[in-house]
């Protein structure tokens, strides 16, 4: 009795361990293949739960998070002992094969969080309400994901980025995302959109391309802005700006020549004035 109740601990140590090591194997796969990016937040819910559910089914455990693998359900008694013997015994494998299961996608689940999504499945033991919860904490809804990208757009400004292209790259990404759930914005809009964010130096220069798309009758689209006259402006500008750098650099390196030590004036250069 003794030596059972000294070794029983013991087993659910290693039993644990395993579970808890095989699932580390299976989320981070041969040569680390099958590794992703843990879940932070709302902000990369989606990509993860795609590259969860991979790993989940590749390790033939995503019927259980979803809930259509079920626990398996004890058998009635029967008349016959035998018969009865086997259908416990069947049942207990199954219990038993269910269990594993779960306990290995919830390990996964939990191992691929980072601390804070980990907190709101701490304790937890289903895979399903650990599936659920998460989800219900960070998927964003069709409606709040148009308001963001909407938000976006008009919050967005040229000096956000490093270049114009990436800048127009954001509008175009965040209108596709409206267009995906059915909210299409009209070229002519987008193009406002997009010409309210650029640089003050800018805007009279495309204020003559938006009146020659008007002359023409056609709307001027963000990729004929980016791509076309908006280059090489960004490009005479900055030559503009390097040879008025090098000016103001000639002139300080003159006047420090020849300016006066005492005053600093250029019109002589004594020790007392």
């Amino acid at each position: 009795m003794q030596i059972a109740w000294v070794v029983a601990p013991f087993v659910e140590y290693v039993k644990l361990t395993v579970i808890i090591a095989t699932a580390k194997m299976a989320s981070e796969g041969p040569s680390g293949i099958y590794r992703i990016s843990k879940l932070k937040g709302a902000e990369n819910y989606d990509s993860w739960k795609e590259e969860i559910q991979g790993i989940l089914t590749l390790n033939k455990l995503w019927l259980v998070v979803i809930g259509k693998e079920t626990l398996p359900t004890e058998p009635e008694s029967t008349s016959t002992e035998s018969s009865s013997s086997k259908e416990q015994e069947t049942y207990t494998e199954k219990l038993l094969a269910w269990e594993d299961k779960n306990a290995r996608a919830v390990a996964i689940i939990r191992l691929s969080c980072e601390s804070g999504p980990r907190v709101h499945i701490k304790g937890m033991e289903d895979g399903v309400a650990v599936w659920i919860m998460l989800k219900k904490q960070y998927e964003v809804s069709d409606m709040t994901t148009l308001d963001l990208a909407i938000h976006s757009i008009c919050q967005s400004v040229q000096s956000d980025f490093k270049t114009l292209d990436e800048y127009g790259q954001n509008v175009k990404e965040n209108a596709a995302k409206c267009s995906a759930m059915g909210y299409d914005i009209p070229d002519w809009l987008l193009s406002s959109m997009f010409r309210m964010g650029l640089h003050t130096e800018l805007k009279p220069y495309i204020f003559h391309l938006a009146q020659g798309a008007r002359t023409a009758k056609k709307t001027l689209t963000v990729d004929e802005m980016v791509t076309t006259d908006f280059a090489d402006h960004d490009k005479r500008h900055q030559h503009r700006e390097d040879n008025e750098t090098k000016t103001l650099r000639a002139r300080s390196f003159y006047k420090s020549k020849n300016s006066c030590t005492h005053c600093d004036r250029t019109s002589h250069n004594k020790e007392e004035c």
